[in-house]
Parts: C-alpha cells; sequence; structure tokens
C-alpha cells in the first residue's frame, strides 16, 4: 500500500504509473470489454481492477427494487458496474481523484452512477441508502482515520448514519484467522506470514479482524442482525461462497484458484484441510474472507445460503448455481449474452431424459432453471469413500454404472474423432458418441440404490470419446481427494483400459474443450508479486525437505566422524603404544649408544696402549737387531778368533806331527 498526497490529504494509491494505466484501459475498453482485453495480462491489480470474477462478491444478491446504495471506498470501480446493473442508483464514493477517474472512464454512460470523490470520514450527505456496499475498505480505518480514539468503530457507526431504517450494509474483509494465514500465506496488506494472527503492533497501519471482531464491533455499532458469509478463495476473486448452513464440497473447494501474496511462506495446502474443517463444523472460524450482512432494522431479508460462480468463464457462458435454505437451487445466467447457453443447458436436460438417463427435473423460469430439493449421497463422496476404505470393486460398479449411462445419452459416430484432429492421428480410442456430455461427472450426480441420479449438465460437445469422459470423470473425483488411499489414479487408468499416451491425448482434449469456454486456465492472476496456487516457489516444504536431506547428510557425516573417531582413537592408542615401544628402544639405544661410546673409548685407549706397545715392541726389534747384528759381529770375531786358535792348533799340530 502506497499513501499519495493529493491536496491537503493522503490517499490510498496502487502508484501513479499504475493508476494511470489503468485508467487508459478503463478509457479504451470501457464496461466489459475491459475483460477481453485482459485475458492475457496475468498481474494482480490488473485483474483486481478489471476481472469479472470481481463481480461475484455481490452479482448473486437480491437487491430490494429500485435500490439506492452508496459503495464506500469504490476503487476503481470492480463492483460500481455490477451495483448498477442490479440498483437504480449508485453513489461511488471515493477519496483518490485519481482512481476516481478511473470509475469515470469505465462507465462514461451509466445515467445511474454518481461519483464523489470524498473520504468517509468527513463527508456528509442529506441522502439515505437502502444499502452501504464496503468492500476492502475498513482495513484502512485506522490510517484514515488517526483523529479518533476507535477508528474502526467510528467508521462503521459512520456507515449506519447513511442508511434508511431498514437499510443494510453490506462489507467485505479479510479474516486475520484465515485458514491461508495459518498455512503461511503472508497478510494481504503488510507482506508478512502470521503478522495478523500474531496481533497487529504497528499503529496506524492496516489491519483485518476475526468474525468475533467484527461481529463486536457492528453490534456496539447499534446492528441488531447479522449475518456471516464466507467466501472463496477470498473476497477479491470469489468463486465460492458458503454460509453455516451449506459449505462447500470437496470438488468446489478442489477447483478453487487461490493466491497468495509475495512474502508468503507456506507449509501446508490449505486445499487439503477444508473437508477436516466442515467435519469439525469451523470453517467459519478460518474462512479466508467475510461478506458480512448487517441492519439495524427488523431482519435481512432471504438469500441464497451457497452460491456457486464462474471463475473464468466467457461472457456467452457465464452462469452461477444459487442454493436457497429450503434446498431449491437455481441456475441464473450473470451476463446478458449467457442467455443463450441457459436455454441449451436446458435442452441437454430434455435430451437426456429423453433417451432414459435419470435427471433431475427442471422448471424453466424467467430465464432461471430451478431444481428441486433432493437429498442424497453426491457420488463423488462415493468414491471419496471407496478410495479411503481401498475399495477397487467398489469403484469399478461405480464406473460401470457411469459408463452404462453415458452409453445411452448419445448415439455412436465412427467417422468422427474430436482427438483425431486435435492431436492429428487416426488412434482408436474406442466408441465415440455423437453428443458428449462431458458433465457427466461423479460430482454432477447422486449415487442412490445403485443408480446414479444426474443434474447440472451444462456441457457437451461433438464427437467426443467415451473413454475420455470416463477419464474426466474418475481423474476430477480423484484430484478432489484429501484423504489417504492405496488406490491410485494409474491403477484406475488401467482399470478403464487408458494407456499412457491415451492419458495425454485426453488431457490435450480437456484443455481445448475448456480453452473454447474459459479465457484463461492457469496462472491467472500471478503478477506483482502474487502466485497462483500453493506453489513450491512461496512454500516453505521443500526447504525443509531439503534442510531433512541436509540433516540426514550432516548425520550421516557425524556417524562418519564418529566413526573416524574411533579408528582415530583406534590408532593414537597404537600410536600411544609405538611411542611407549619407541621411548623404550631408544632408551635402549641410549644405553647401547653410551656403552658403544664407552667402549669406543676403551678400544681408544687400546689402540693407543697397543700402538705404544706396537712403538715398544718396534724399539725391541730394532734393539735385537741391533743386538743380533752386534752379536753376529762379535761371534764372527769369535769364530774368527776361533778358527784362528784352531788354525793356530792345527798348525802346531801338524808341527809336530
Amino acid at each position: 500500500m502506497i499513501l499519495e498526497k493529493q491536496g491537503d490529504r493522503e490517499v490510498y494509491s496502487d502508484t501513479k504509473e499504475l493508476e494511470q494505466e489503468m485508467s487508459d484501459i478503463a478509457r479504451k475498453y470501457p464496461e466489459d470489454l475491459s475483460q477481453d482485453y485482459i485475458a492475457k495480462d496475468h498481474r494482480y491489480t490488473v485483474n483486481n481492477t478489471f476481472s469479472s470474477v470481481r463481480r461475484n462478491l455481490l452479482n448473486w444478491y437480491h437487491f430490494r427494487e429500485n435500490a439506492v446504495v452508496l459503495e464506500v471506498g469504490a476503487g476503481m470501480g470492480a463492483l460500481t458496474g455490477c451495483l448498477c446493473d442490479r440498483c437504480r442508483q449508485v453513489t461511488a464514493l471515493e477519496m483518490s481523484e485519481k482512481r476516481a477517474e478511473v470509475i469515470r472512464n469505465r462507465y462514461p454512460n451509466r445515467t445511474n452512477l454518481e461519483i464523489v470523490c470524498e473520504d468517509l470520514f468527513s463527508w456528509n450527505t442529506e441522502q439515505k441508502y437502502d444499502y452501504v456496499v464496503v468492500v476492502g475498505v475498513l482495513e484502512y480505518a485506522a490510517i484514515f482515520g488517526k483523529q479518533y480514539k476507535n477508528p474502526f468503530l467510528e467508521f462503521v457507526r459512520r456507515l449506519k448514519s447513511f442508511l434508511k431504517n431498514d437499510g443494510i450494509v453490506l462489507l467485505a474483509i479479510e479474516n486475520k484467522f484465515g485458514l491461508k494465514y495459518w498455512c503461511g500465506a503472508a497478510e494481504d496488506h503488510l507482506c508478512q506470514p502470521f503478522l495478523g494472527i500474531e496481533g497487529y503492533v504497528q499503529d496506524h497501519t492496516a489491519v483485518t479482524f476475526s468474525k468475533a471482531r467484527l461481529k463486536e464491533l457492528f453490534t456496539n455499532s447499534g446492528y441488531g442482525k447479522i449475518k456471516f458469509y464466507y467466501v472463496l478463495p477470498d473476497y477479491k476473486f470469489p468463486t465460492v461462497i458458503y454460509t453455516d448452513e451449506y459449505p462447500p464440497g470437496a470438488s468446489a473447494v478442489q477447483k478453487t484458484a487461490f493466491q497468495y501474496v509475495k512474502g508468503s511462506r507456506l507449509i501446508y495446502d490449505e486445499k487439503k484441510l477444508y473437508q477436516e474443517l466442515i467435519e469439525n463444523q469451523v470453517e467459519g472460524f478460518f474462512a479466508n474472507s467475510f461478506l458480512v450482512e448487517a441492519t439495524a432494522g427488523d431482519g435481512l431479508p432471504e438469500q441464497p445460503v451457497y452460491i456457486a460462480a464462474k471463475g473464468e468463464s466467457r461472457k456467452e457462458y457465464r452462469v452461477s448455481t444459487l442454493i436457497y435454505a429450503d434446498g431449491k437451487v437455481v441456475k441464473t445466467a450473470m451476463h446478458e449474452k449467457a442467455a443463450d447457453h441457459m436455454q441449451c443447458i436446458k435442452q441437454y436436460e430434455e435430451q437426456l431424459l429423453h433417451r432414459g438417463i435419470n435427471v433431475l427435473k427442471s422448471e424453466w423460469k424467467e430465464g432461471n432453471i430451478i431444481l428441486p430439493f433432493y437429498s442424497g449421497l453426491i457420488a463423488e463422496d462415493y468414491f471419496h469413500q471407496k478410495l479411503l476404505e481401498n475399495d477397487m470393486q467398489g469403484i469399478q460398479l461405480l464406473v460401470d454404472v457411469l459408463e452404462s449411462n453415458i452409453k445411452k445419452s448419445s448415439d455412436f459416430v465412427s467417422d468422427k474423432n474430436q482427438l483425431w484432429e486435435i492431436c492429428n492421428n487416426r488412434k482408436d480410442y474406442g466408441l465415440v458418441l455423437k453428443h458428449g456430455f462431458i458433465d457427466m461427472t461423479f460430482s454432477n450426480c447422486f449415487w442412490e440404490n445403485g443408480e446414479l441420479v444426474f443434474f447440472d449438465q451444462e456441457w457437451c460437445f461433438d464427437d467426443i470419446p467415451l473413454k475420455f469422459i470416463l477419464f474426466f470423470a474418475v481423474r476430477q473425483s480423484f484430484l478432489s481427494f484429501t484423504g489417504k488411499s492405496k488406490i491410485t489414479l494409474d491403477e484406475l487408468y488401467r482399470k478403464l483400459q487408458i494407456d499412457e499416451s491415451c492419458v495425454k491425448d485426453f488431457i490435450a482434449l480437456e484443455r481445448y474443450l475448456w480453452e473454447l469456454l474459459l479465457y484463461r486456465q492457469e496462472h491467472l492472476y500471478d503478477g506483482d508479486g502474487w502466485y497462483q496456487n500453493y506453489s513450491e516457489k512461496i512454500s516453505l516444504i521443500p526447504q525443509l525437505q531439503q534442510y531433512d536431506k541436509l540433516e540426514k547428510k550432516v548425520e550421516e557425516k557425524n556417524e562418519y566422524l564418529l566413526q573416524l573417531e574411533k579408528e582415530l582413537k583406534e590408532k593414537n592408542s597404537h600410536i600411544l603404544n609405538i611411542e611407549q615401544n619407541t621411548e623404550q628402544k631408544n632408551q635402549y639405544l641410549l644405553h647401547v649408544e653410551q656403552e658403544i661410546e664407552q667402549k669406543n673409548q676403551y678400544l681408544l685407549h687400546l689402540e693407543k696402549e697397543l700402538a705404544r706397545k706396537n712403538e715398544y715392541i718396534q724399539t725391541l726389534e730394532k734393539t735385537l737387531t741391533q743386538q743380533e747384528q752386534l752379536m753376529r759381529k762379535e761371534q764372527g770375531k769369535l769364530l774368527y778368533k776361533i778358527s784362528r786358535r784352531m788354525k793356530g792348533k792345527k798348525d802346531r799340530l801338524d808341527e809336530h806331527g
């Protein structure tokens, strides 16, 4: 939300640039021409301004004849045209001149529309109104009513001051305890998850309320009669509006397109919880949005207790189903161009009755189709029950009965097939119906005593394979199932003898048929930071799953580390033993080295002794040699003397002869 200065006051703005673009679109494509223009534009703000789905909030409501209406906070006219269509005179009160300009450009030829650029807190008029319509405005009372001690109470009291004595306020607002917020959706105004649930702490900001708080505001403001309607997915793009008397079925919830603003951190898909809320009778407390009907008069007039509206249907097929407290069901056109389609629906009913199909007989009254109250078990609920029980035999019986009815609904053709052209083949898809009533599904019939009783047969196409209608019926009911079953969709396809290639072709045919009826089928309003339905982009589940994977990896690594630590401890122990052994060996080596050193020193000593002794021996040997030489010399001398003496003696002997 952006606050912009206009003159001497602040006003709500979607930015000057965007509002100027909206004004240009409105000028170029006034009235419902804009719906065709925006069919390819998925930006949330553009659709919030121009989408026909916005009108579903009140296009079913029975305004009193010649009603005079005050629309407070008309914005850029999303509901203004609807009010002009249904009421005699409409005053659109919008405090922003730029946004009021968009309304003027959208509805240039409306003679029953007055546009007043004023603030509710300061505007006064003598006019009294049958209805005051307030859609998505009360939330901002604390911003634009700062001068009041309790701006919200003052706001609701001022609404009452503009009403006739029996006048009625119709107020739409988000529920601070809406299921989407419990699932982690960001608060719409401040874009933070769980903000409203935890309680707003910031002053002078947009806030929303619980059912009890809203009831208290209206009661304290003098409104004696208050009724709550609950809106799916919310009041901005409503396709289902229900009450405590008539909650929605599983199929209606599953077909609803939810939106989530940026900043959402979803922890669960809310579609899977609605059945539990309904069974526990707390769907009102957890509704995403409220439509409050309140009066200070004697009472509130009878209105439908359940409204099933179209989402993105083209004008020619825009039809809503209204259910009343007495069980009466009324199908009614929500666009003048849908009148022919209403007649087709009635004709389809008569065709089926003529062919022996058990169809609820309706009444045609003033262009509406009126069905009587019928108490029975919806076949889709029976289908879901069989899934919970894992009862394939029970499902097969249901499918067989449906197949026999489909075969009765039309003649067969052999030379035509919608799929041949769509899929560019001549494949054999089995029996082909000349007229295929694709609404012969489990959500559009009752299961009673082994037979099917059909209602609401809205669509018929030529040259449709019988197996496609069975496929569509089974697939639709299986996808709306929120419980757990051992039976899979693939098993059901096999039972229908539908192989993988046929599934692909049938999905292509389904898309082709809906493209003929709808502006768009998916990615409806997922621009400007909004997301279409439950998305992994804004879901914490993948992140939690990733966290679980990381946690598992961490556990595995911790186990591995523990194993390594154990091995390391063992190795450290082994190393310690080695170190101790090494220390002992080192000490022994040191001892050995010391001994070796001692022995080396002793050896050195011995070597020195040996050297000394060798020197002594050499000395002795030298002395001995000298003595031997002397002795030999002396011996020679002695021998010479002896030989001389002997010769002398011999000579003497010879002389004496």
